[in-house]
């Protein structure tokens, strides 16, 4: 059903809501030698089913079906969103703080993590070096309540690359944040944004999907596609790799 991938690990989900994960640092493959004795299960989530995965560099994060939120790997950055200080999770951790709310999407990207509300909320936490969570400022979060204020648009997706985030509204909006260098945040610019930014050139297009790769964003619009080089961000040209 899914495929998630972070710096050495891999996280994939059934179409039954199971979640199998392998380790490449400790179980080197190729894509040809792919096979299911080569994952495991987390024990946490053995019998939960699962809805949406995703990983950040080195660490992960689920929502299962009935809207809990789980997170294990590194925690340098508090984006397990635990709380606690430098506290790694070799299985998933339940974010308890989160429970009450109906929640629709987790997004991770570098090593910041998101959940995204039924009302259009936004929560994020980790790290913050570069305004990659949108609050304003650079001071990362170890917890999960911070909220994003996106003016009064209902937002609907959330993608993150390393250190930037793309958010897609109801209206088809785009707003990006974090990390500018390579030109990721379509503003014509390389300067970092610390709060959701609209993407100005879209003004008036009715954006359908949006995707962050690791220094790039790319977009789908109604009816045609846009790629990177028909907005003012950067052609890949200066960037080593680009993540797609």
């Amino acid at each position: 059903q899914a495929v998630s991938c972070g710096d050495d690990l891999v996280t994939l989900l059934s179409d039954r809501g199971a979640v199998f994960c392998v380790d490449s640092t400790h179980t080197p493959f190729t894509p040809s030698d792919v096979c299911f004795c080569c994952f495991s299960t987390p024990k946490a989530l053995c019998n939960i089913q699962v809805s949406q995965v995703a990983c950040g560099s080195q660490h992960s994060v689920a929502l299962t079906k009935d809207g809990q939120v789980y997170t294990w790997g590194q925690d340098s950055r508090g984006q397990l969103g635990l709380g606690k200080v430098k506290t790694d999770a070799n299985s998933p951790q339940h974010l308890r703080s989160l429970s009450a709310i109906p929640l629709v999407q987790v997004a991770a990207g570098g090593e910041q993590s998101f959940a995204l509300s039924v009302s259009g909320g936004v929560f994020g936490w980790g790290r913050n070096d570069r305004g990659q969570l949108g609050l304003g400022d650079t001071t990362g979060k170890k917890k999960q309540n911070t909220y994003i204020h996106v003016h009064v648009l209902k937002i609907i997706h959330i993608s993150c690359g390393k250190d930037h985030t793309a958010v897609l509204t109801k209206d088809g909006a785009v707003f990006t944040f974090g990390s500018g260098q390579y030109g990721q945040l379509g503003h014509n610019s390389f300067r970092d944004e610390l709060r959701p930014r609209l993407v100005a050139e879209l003004w008036g297009a009715k954006v359908t999907k949006i995707a962050c790769g690791r220094y790039s964003t790319v977009l789908k619009q109604l009816h045609r596609d846009i790629s990177p080089v028909q907005l003012p961000v950067c052609d890949g040209s200066e960037v080593k790799e680009n993540g797609l």
